[in-house]
């Protein structure tokens, strides 16, 4: 997961209220009965980095076991996975992905062992860079990058040429603008990138390289709400994700003191999501920067923005921070069957 202080592209009148709910209903659409589009799994292997923190307390995200759950359970090819210190210090977040590895094992998903990764940021090393170039000499790999990209940044220092083998980079994090992240009614509380935050160097490392990135913003993830009621919904799935909805219960309750917000935004499923099927999405291909920007409350916090290309600063990512409008024809069919209360 990763969200702090930074911002999303306005909404147009055709993406407003209306559109936030069929956005709901699609993607929920898309875990619980499988989107038509994403049937198919993609046919090149995938290889997961991130801060797994399901569990570990009240107030650590659980997207990123949500993910690994959505991916497993659609048959997506999981090369490799690894974790990467963030929502919690890297001892909770390796031993959170080995239990939910082994959970999964149990309900019959064929998983690798989690290798470890960074414990703090600018890490020129680790077991897990290690295992990831080992991984792209044998196959070319996609890489969602759900937490800080230490361990990816590592990889490509110690092997430049391994950028032209990965497929693309799915990374959780990125802004359009200089305002905030706001959560909520309260109008003093957001919250900040905090995958771009944790590691800007390691942002800055992925930008000089040619492997082409794909940015899933605070944007998209926040057309999302999960509710008691959508984790009712996806428990019934299977054992594992039970054990989830009821790991999600202490996020769930935190983001309705400290938000005053009825859900949580799902940030590292819209990975899922768009490595499933990139038509659902509406991407732009934008340049990018990493900026230091100067606070009141810290000395200064790194943010990853895009912004239109020029001759000097062309195309670098692909920012997808809307929902593909073709997604209105599934959910008017499926709005009957999920009941779920507008956000």
């Amino acid at each position: 997961m990763g969200y702090g202080p930074s911002v999303f592209l306005p909404r147009s009148r055709s993406h407003g209220r209306l559109g936030a709910w069929n956005a709901v209903l699609a993607f929920l659409y898309a875990i619980l009965a499988g989107n038509p589009a994403a049937a198919e799994p993609p046919h090149h292997a995938v290889w997961f980095d991130g801060d797994f923190a399901c569990g570990v307390g009240a107030s650590t995200d659980v997207d990123d076991c949500w993910a690994l759950w959505w991916a497993a359970r659609s048959g997506v090819r999981i090369a490799g996975i690894s974790t990467v210190f963030g929502n919690a210090p890297l001892r909770d977040v390796q031993k959170t992905a080995t239990r939910l590895v082994a959970r999964l094992r149990q309900a019959g998903y064929h998983l690798p062992d989690p290798v470890t990764g960074a414990g703090k940021a600018a890490m020129r090393a680790t077991p897990a860079a290690s295992a990831l170039l080992k991984a792209l000499d044998q196959q070319r790999l996609t890489i969602l990058a759900l937490g800080p990209l230490t361990n990816i940044a590592a990889a490509l220092r110690a092997d430049p040429a391994a950028a032209k083998r990965i497929e693309r980079i799915i990374f959780v994090g990125g802004q359009a603008n200089a305002r905030r992240f706001r959560v909520g009614t309260l109008p003093a509380i957001h919250v900040h990138d905090l995958n771009v935050r944790s590691d800007a160097l390691a942002v800055r490392t992925i930008l000089d390289n040619p492997a082409p990135l794909v940015l899933m913003p605070f944007a998209a993830a926040r057309r999302i709400i999960f509710t008691s009621h959508t984790l009712n919904q996806l428990a019934s799935r299977d054992p594992v994700a039970a054990w989830l909805a009821e790991a999600s219960i202490p996020w769930l309750r935190f983001w309705a003191q400290t938000f005053r917000q009825t859900g949580f935004f799902p940030f590292d499923l819209l990975a899922v999501w768009y490595l499933l099927d990139d038509s659902a999405f509406e991407c732009l291909p934008l340049a990018a920067r990493v900026t230091q920007r100067r606070s009141r409350v810290v000395s200064s916090r790194s943010t990853l923005d895009v912004f239109s290309p020029t001759r000097r600063r062309p195309a670098r990512v692909l920012y997808c921070a809307r929902p593909h409008p073709s997604w209105r024809a599934v959910t008017d069919a499926i709005q009957p069957v999920l009941p779920l209360p507008v956000p």
